[in-house]
């Protein structure tokens, strides 16, 4: 009934049209022109005309290869109820389903102004185009070039080659900051590690890493050394080191101080802690990196062994300290470095070591926690005579629970009025 009456209707407006109509432009626009398969395309449909607009009818057509429609009318008819109106807008929406290209037009199109008169049609459509995810990679670029690099006020060693990735400059010593640019031979690809940075003195590594659209990564490595003013080099085991000089380079550990020091004829800042009466000197090797010594004449790489109630640092087992006979000598690496404990063989989770608490000065045994990296006082309990060894267990348990410290203790046949040899004296 509704397409015998709109029939009626367009005959009636086409009996009485006039000769002199104007233009009806209408138009397919879409949200953009490529897609992704899966993506939604938004079309509006324009109707746009210098008289106006009364009624219209079209029809849209597209391509079921690959447009699916999710919303929408595709056949519509449209009636304004008010006189003067110039331009109309219809929405719609499809779906991408398969790669190409894919057509979307206005068919049977039919509009008349409200002075009865048929316009002529003059009808834009849209040609879209879709791939997948994975054709769309394939377009991207796999450039990931610098095409330049430049530190401000420095050469770079070697000279500038897209293909060489690791640079090397040389700044005036008491130099603050360093600006680094350059520019990219693409420009779909993204650079990160340009802009001005702090140095200190000595070697500061940045790295400039160059992203092609396609995700591939390239990374061009900066080596930026500072010249030191009057530098103090030292050598250990072999290895060169120069000493930090600049006191604000220098972070004490907690219940150290800074101060100061001669050192062959010359001041330098220490971190000196006067309970174990420690000195630390801070020192930076040749990859920028710094370390502190202990110094007492010669130089021992000092490794912080810290928890909320111990900064502790290692030494070596006196000759007249006795060793539990239920630990035997072997090596363990904390922080790399290699150091001799004595672990326990009923459970290798730990080990003893000889050092110092330098919050409290307290020089003797502690107990390592391998598992946990842990560190506390080693505390023993000797038995010589027992009548009953649960009593024995009963009486270690409740010291450990009530002192907090951990207990050695053996519980293998011993009898009444029987002295057991518990410890052993330290391999010579």
């Amino acid at each position: 009934m509704k397409k015998l009456v709109l029939g009626i209707v367009l005959f009636f407006f086409a009996s009485i049209s006039n000769v002199d109509a104007a233009n009806i432009n209408a138009t397919v626009i879409t949200n953009k022109s490529n897609y992704i398969v899966g993506e939604t395309v938004r079309v509006t449909l324009r109707f746009q005309t210098s008289s106006d607009i009364a009624i219209a009818q079209y029809r849209v057509n597209y391509d079921s290869n690959r447009l699916k429609h999710t919303s929408g009318e595709l056949s519509n008819i449209v009636y304004t109820d008010k006189n003067g109106i110039k331009t109309i807008e219809e929405n719609l929406q499809f779906q991408v389903t398969n790669s190409g290209d894919a057509r979307i037009s206005i068919n049977e199109l039919v509009v008349y102004d409200s002075k009865e008169n048929l316009l002529t049609n003059r009808i834009t459509n849209r040609t879209i185009s879709s791939m997948t995810q994975a054709q769309l990679e394939a377009t991207f670029s796999r450039n990931n070039y610098l095409s330049s690099l430049t530190v401000e006020g420095a050469e770079l060693s070697p000279r500038f080659n897209r293909d060489e990735t690791e640079y090397e400059v040389i700044l005036e010593p008491e130099t603050e900051e360093v600006t680094i640019s350059g520019s990219r031979e693409d420009n779909s690809a993204s650079v990160d590690g340009f802009g001005t940075f702090e140095v200190n003195d000595g070697s500061n590594q940045f790295e400039i890493v160059v992203s092609a659209q396609n995700g591939n990564i390239r990374t061009y490595t900066l080596n930026v050394i500072v010249e030191e003013l009057d530098p103090i080099n030292v050598s250990i085991d072999s290895k060169d080191y120069t000493i930090v000089r600049k006191e604000e380079d220098i972070s004490c550990f907690s219940s150290f101080e800074l101060t100061q020091m001669d050192f062959e004829d010359e001041e330098i800042p220490v971190c000196y802690n006067e309970k174990s009466d420690l000195t630390l000197i801070s020192l930076r090797d040749e990859d920028g990196e710094s370390y502190f010594y202990e110094y007492d004449g010669e130089f021992k790489k000092f490794v912080k062994l810290a928890t909320e109630a111990i900064i502790f640092y290692y030494k070596d087992f006196p000759d007249n300290v006795d060793i539990p006979s239920n630990f035997s000598l072997n090596k363990r690496k904390i922080n790399g470095v290699e150091y001799d404990f004595y672990i326990n063989r009923d459970n290798r989770d730990f080990g003893l070591m000889y050092g110092v608490n330098v919050l409290t000065g307290e020089e003797g045994i502690y107990q390592y926690d391998f598992k946990e990296n842990t560190i506390q006082r080693y505390y023993e309990v000797e038995v010589e005579e027992v009548d009953n060894t649960p009593i024995m267990i009963a009486i270690a348990s409740l010291l450990a629970v009530s002192s907090g410290f951990n207990v050695y203790f053996v519980t293998k046949d011993i009898k009444k009025g029987e002295k057991k040899n518990w410890f052993r004296k330290k391999k010579q």
